[in-house]
């Protein structure tokens, strides 16, 4: 068989959120609307450790394919330890990013280096273009061989498409582990931890009131399974900070206690529908600039990012974006 064009994109990650959404039996992982459907596993035969196999084995035909396809070695930079990032530049004003920049800077001010950030995974793997720049927000390790990869969110995207974006960097370790030789990864330190956790870290209030132990428990079992086989222990977790954490925020916080204070999220039982109503904030109570912002803060709809909450007409997401508007005229 001739080798791959340089011009072939050979990507990586694709098709694999294309893949999941199938197994799961919803439109696409990306959207909030979907994700209720999940508050209880899709149906009676679905096995989440079976989601996890045909998950990595698609990823491992794609991960050959790459190989077969590179011309050259993948990039040194790739699973390197200890290269924390701080900087935050002016116009970024990304939670996400201000957080685990945040986080990194209180680490190294405490001569810390058991936590780094941005650390790319697969640089150079596959050919013609086909991966964006992949790296893990936080990486926590330890001198005794614990890694802990961990996807972090404020608002963003939703649980489960952040579950399935951290699980294929776990694939991503456990292949680079595999063939550490051929890649020439061999002095690798994070490639040698004997114990990994995978998590998606957020506020409490970032998971709603999804009933997401299932599909927790599923993940954790089958990543655990395929670790098994390369002699590590492995595990997936929802983390979350405590109930009084908020990002951003324009009050001291200790970031680093928040980080070392997190715990796994278990599901919590849902309010009534009497009770949840007296409690939620009428959305024509809100300012035009906070319509703006909850609106810029979201990408699926107002049906969808206001799940519960009152919306006084139809709830669309252009009527929503002409009312947030004149709203704010009004106030101006």
């Amino acid at each position: 068989m001739e080798p791959e064009s340089s011009n072939t994109h050979v990507s990586l990650f694709g098709g694999a959120d294309e893949l999941a959404a199938k197994l799961l039996d919803i439109p696409s992982v990306r959207h909030w609307s979907a994700l209720r459907k999940l508050d209880k596993p899709p149906h009676h035969d679905f096995g989440a450790s079976n989601f996890v196999s045909a998950l990595f084995a698609h990823f491992d035909g794609n991960w050959i394919r790459c190989q077969q396809a590179m011309a050259r070695a993948p990039s040194r930079q790739n699973w390197r330890w200890f290269h924390p990032v701080g900087e935050i530049a002016p116009h970024n004003r990304s939670p996400e990013v201000t957080l685990e920049r945040t986080i990194v800077r209180a680490a190294l001010a405490r001569s810390r280096e058991d936590w780094s950030n941005q650390v790319p995974i697969a640089s150079g793997i596959g050919a013609g273009g086909g991966n964006r720049r992949r790296a893990i927000d936080l990486v926590r390790y330890t001198a005794s061989g614990e890694l802990e990869l961990i996807e972090l969110k404020i608002g963003s995207d939703n649980p489960l498409f952040a579950a399935i974006e951290i699980l294929q960097y776990g694939f991503v370790w456990l292949l680079s582990r595999r063939d550490q030789k051929a890649l020439g990864y061999l002095e690798k330190r994070l490639l040698q931890a004997s114990i990994v956790k995978l998590s998606v870290l957020a506020p409490s209030a970032y998971y709603r009131d999804l009933n997401l132990d299932w599909l927790a428990q599923g993940l954790s079992e089958g990543i655990r399974t395929l670790g098994e086989s390369a002699g590590v222990r492995m595990s997936f977790a929802f983390e979350e900070f405590s109930d009084d954490f908020s990002w951003p925020t324009n009050t001291e916080v200790d970031v680093l206690d928040a980080l070392d204070g997190k715990t796994i999220r278990k599901d919590r039982p849902k309010l009534s529908t009497a009770k949840s109503q007296s409690t939620v904030r009428p959305l024509a109570s809100l300012t035009g600039k906070e319509w703006l912002e909850m609106i810029e803060r979201q990408e699926e709809g107002l049906d969808a990012a206001m799940a519960g909450k009152e919306y006084p007409g139809e709830a669309s997401f252009e009527r929503a974006l002409n009312y947030a508007r004149q709203q704010k005229k009004t106030e101006s």
